[in-house]
């Protein structure tokens, strides 16, 4: 492999890390809003029609559950688009970097 395909490797390989960490992050706040929309509807059956939400370090505002389901799901909707976008760049790249790594050297 040549310097310069090495240093285009190495350059795949970090935008995989960068990429993955993204990944892990957007499904774990996946995990939390789909948490949160179903303690929302628990409550919502037990007859609350609203709950807190923190905004800031310091402010706690009182919200309309449906309201705040709404938001969620919007935000939830952002997350899996966001999330199937990475999970097709991270094929590409690999794919990038299997062909990269598994060429011939040139001459030889």
């Amino acid at each position: 492999m040549s310097t310069e395909a090495m240093k285009l490797a190495q350059a795949k390989q970090q935008q995989i890390l960068v990429l993955e960490e993204y990944l892990r992050l957007y499904k774990q706040r996946l995990m939390e809003i789909e948490t949160a929309i179903r303690s929302l509807n628990k409550a919502k059956v037990h007859g609350e029609d609203s709950a807190y939400e923190i905004l800031g370090a310091n402010i706690l505002v009182r919200r309309n559950i449906d309201e705040l389901v709404t938001e969620l799901d919007q935000e939830k909707d952002v997350l899996s688009k966001r999330i199937q976008s990475i999970e097709e760049q991270l094929i590409a790249l690999r794919r990038e970097l299997r062909e990269l790594v598994s060429k011939k050297p040139e001459g030889g």
